[in-house]
């Protein structure tokens, strides 16, 4: 078929779907289950936001906002002022935040559409939602616009998204949803425009939107703090309960910059341009003076008196990186430094630093000092903005690493961003979508072991909040981070978690887009039930704790062995405590930041036994984490769920219910199931079984419709991609996956503890209605109480979500009321 004639078909087949919304929504066909080109079977499954309803539907978690649920910081964890509208009384309440992003002009729907949009996240039971990117791209659109920033001279703003955004917040104050307000994310400054000193190079904006520069030139923070001002202003939220939290500056910092990973030679030296770098500089011989008394003394503890240049700015990043984008030998050179590091080659912290340490020393100590001034003006700019004690933020602690624990000492709570399996784009050219590849990883196998670690990155004396999480698509299994996220954050008792995202735009999803919840509707299945969980504390938290003392001169130390995503943290655990990474599944971790190394003396060393065994188990039993067989088992009085790979003949029974898949190949599985009345798993009549999974789009053309295949990407073992467009010459298929969607074909067996006479179970469509019961074949019983179920038997009653109703009646008549 002729390039032509492939997309006028595919362009009739768009036409199909929005006409026909059966073919999207509600049961598949009774055809049977389709194929992709890989042989893998799927069958046809999408959601109906606005209309769903019944038991996946978790409204009910939410309640108008009012000035009772104004949020604060109160020791390690947020609450609200409860009715006294007071904080630190004795009717404050915690809370914690299960949110989403929303990114662009998703934070910007029209007043008609708000409600709508707010009351779909209510029913996924979000009750914050993270405003990202409010400040990229501006533009001065009446119709459409994408940034809440105009094209003039920042900070001016697009009168139009201003208001679309203020009547938005108000629609999600109606529906129960707090806002993060993120400030500085997107936007890069313009010379020309702004009225500010030129670039380098004729550069028209900085080269990155994290370069910096903002952090340390005073009309830069002026700026932005007028930003701020109005923006809280314009969008009502002085005052305003509905604001629970604020991100100063989402993924920079001077820290980060001058820490830049080996492989990106220019993130130093584009922070420090010839118009700006004199400030900088400045503020660099006030500390030298301040720290040594004199220039002298500091050039003999750097044991570099014979340079006269000698506190002149840095050129090059920690790592000695040249600042210039690196040749293909630099970046191996640069690599195999960063590989010693994270081999444990280093130098040990068990002696007194060298010259050239204490250099490095001490510039990571002022680089620190900048930040933590730049992030204390901005905080004032909001608590006076705000009128409220609102919790403020700088950045996230992967963009500075472990020194952010003192750029942040005054900051209301510890941020971080986590993914695992993000895509890599080839050539270095981001968010394109014709080369990309994602790693064959899954949660549940070794990307258990970075949410784990995410516990070494917490403040012992502040909340913990992971602003950004995804497993994005189309990485096989990636619907499991979400109740796996929900398991580690619980048992570690953390306080907010935001999915990155729920969406980019206004377009609807009808199938996968990007990192997009929406249109994702193997990950979607398991939001409700994950935030239940989380929002309810029905997954106990670890009853132990143990603060690892972190003095000055450890801090210091770790900050030299390699970017925070090379797990010097995990090692220094290890090597100075004994304890595996996995110890976050025995007890809860966090730094406890020292004022000296003194007091390290007087802190004391945490012990913890562990043994080795082929399950890492929480010690509540709440968690068990089979590493070896990549798979994971929650097992809590309120949630019982198996996620990751399960063989064939194998049964998973740990707990009250048991799981077994009716295939001859291993299958990834994620299977969550909750009650849905009052009482726990064991005497709950009424029961919501989700199956996660991989959802897929449609391979264009296709005659008749398949599902886009996930293929091996060339050259690269152990690296996936989706299959090109039919006559396409690129590697990949796009990340804007074209409807309608497809769920993967996962068939399990499930065995429910049975004491009843009978059960019920009804497949729910895409509106989270009941379909017609399925008839329950019974295998062979494991006894004479059990009974066990087939799920996804065949494509006329596969579903992502099925409900159970247990009859305490031989009566299979007496069915309960649908939620």
């Amino acid at each position: 078929m002729s390039r032509i004639g492939t997309y006028f078909a595919w362009a009739l087949l768009t036409v199909a779907a929005v006409v026909f919304p059966k073919l999207t929504y509600g049961q598949p066909t009774a055809s049977g289950f389709s194929q992709d080109s890989q042989g893998v079977a799927y069958f046809r499954f999408g959601i109906d936001e606005d209309k769903l309803g019944g038991a996946p539907d978790q409204s009910a978690l939410n309640h108008v906002l009012s000035r009772n649920d104004r949020v604060f910081v109160k020791g390690q964890h947020f609450y609200t002022v409860g009715p006294d509208g007071l904080p630190e009384t004795a009717d404050d309440q915690r809370i914690r935040f299960f949110g989403v992003n929303l990114s662009f002009s998703a934070n910007l729907p029209e007043a008609a559409r708000a409600p709508d949009l707010a009351r779909r996240l209510r029913k996924m039971g979000v009750n914050a939602v993270r405003l990202h990117h409010l400040d990229s791209f501006p533009d001065d659109s009446a119709t459409s616009p994408r940034s809440i920033l105009a094209k003039g001279p920042y900070p001016t703003f697009n009168k139009v998204a201003v208001h679309r955004l203020k009547t938005f917040i108000e629609a999600l104050t109606t529906e129960g949803i707090y806002v993060n307000l993120n400030l500085r994310v997107g936007y890069r400054f313009r010379p020309s425009i702004d009225g500010l000193p030129e670039l380098d190079n004729g550069q028209t904006q900085p080269a990155s939107v994290g370069t910096p520069i903002h952090v340390y030139y005073p009309p830069l923070i002026e700026r932005q703090a007028r930003y701020a001002r109005e923006l809280i202003q314009l969008l009502g939220l002085k005052g305003n309960p509905t604001l629970a939290m604020v991100e100063i500056n989402n993924e920079s910092s001077l820290l980060a910059a001058w820490q830049g990973d080996a492989w990106y030679g220019d993130t130093w030296r584009n922070a420090i341009p010839s118009a700006y770098s004199p400030v900088l500089q400045a503020h660099w011989d006030g500390w030298i003076l301040q720290r040594y008394g004199t220039r002298e003394a500091a050039c003999e503890a750097w044991d570099n008196c014979d340079d006269p240049d000698f506190s002149a700015l840095p050129v090059t990043t920690i790592s000695g990186a040249d600042s210039v984008p690196p040749s293909l030998g630099n970046r191996i050179t640069n690599k195999l430094g960063s590989i010693a590091r994270d081999l444990g080659w280093s130098d040990t912290n068990s002696a007194a630093p060298n010259p050239r340490q204490r250099y490095k020393y001490d510039f990571l100590s002022f680089l620190a000092e900048m930040d933590r001034q730049y992030f204390n003006e901005m905080k004032a700019v909001i608590r006076e903005a705000a009128a409220a004690p609102v919790p403020v933020t700088g950045t996230q602690m992967t963009y500075g690493g472990i020194m952010n624990l003192v750029s942040h000492q005054d900051m209301d709570y510890i941020d971080d961003h986590v993914y695992v399996g993000h895509h890599v784009y080839a050539n270095g050219n981001p968010w394109q979508s014709t080369d990309w590849r994602v790693q064959d990883i899954s949660t549940s196998g070794e990307g258990l072991a970075r949410l784990l670690g995410l516990s070494l990155r917490r403040d012992h004396s502040k909340p913990f909040v992971i602003s950004e999480f995804n497993q994005p698509f189309p990485t096989p299994g990636g619907a499991e981070i979400l109740p796996l996220m929900v398991a580690v954050a619980s048992l570690q008792d953390w306080d907010g978690l935001f999915f990155y995202r729920y969406d980019d735009s206004l377009n609807d999803k009808l199938a996968p887009w990007y990192f997009s919840l929406s249109g994702d509707w193997g990950k979607y299945a398991l939001m409700g039930q994950s935030a239940k969980l989380f929002r309810h504390f029905q997954i106990p938290s670890l009853t132990d704790e143990t603060p690892l003392p972190l003095p000055p001169a450890d801090r210091l130390f770790l900050a030299t062995q390699g970017h925070i995503r090379t797990a010097p943290l995990e090692r220094h655990l290890e090597q100075r405590f004994g304890l595996p990474i996995t110890a976050a599944l025995k007890t809860r971790l966090s730094q406890q930041v020292l004022e000296s190394d003194a007091s390290k003396a007087q802190s004391p060393t945490p012990h913890l036994a562990m043994t080795a065994d082929t399950a890492s188990t929480a010690a509540s039993q709440a968690l068990i984490h089979f590493n070896d067989q990549k798979y994971a088992v929650l097992n809590t009085p309120k949630a019982w769920g198996v996620f990751g790979q399960v063989r064939p003949g194998q049964v998973v029974d740990e707990g009250i219910f048991a799981l077994r898949i009716d295939s001859p190949s291993t299958k990834s599985v994620q299977v969550l199931i909750t009650p849905l009345d009052q009482h726990n798993l064991k005497e709950s009549a009424h029961l919501l079984i989700s199956l996660g999974g991989d959802t897929t789009g449609t391979q264009p053309g296709s005659k008749p419709p398949r599902p886009k295949a996930l293929v091996p990407y060339p050259g690269k073992a152990g690296w996936l991609t989706l299959e090109p467009d039919p006559m396409a010459t690129e590697r990949s298929g796009m990340l804007s996956a074209k409807p309608p969607s497809w769920q993967k074909h996962t068939p399990v067996e499930l065995r429910l503890p049975d004491a009843a006479k009978s059960l019920t179970l009804y497949p729910l469509n895409g509106r989270g209605q009941r379909e017609k019961p399925i008839a329950i074949p019974r295998p062979a019983s494991d006894g004479p109480h059990t009974s066990w179920i087939k799920l996804q038997a065949d494509a006329a009653t596969a579903s992502t979500w099925y409900e159970v109703v247990i009859h305490q009646s031989s009566d299979p008549t007496l069915k309960q009321t649908q939620k």
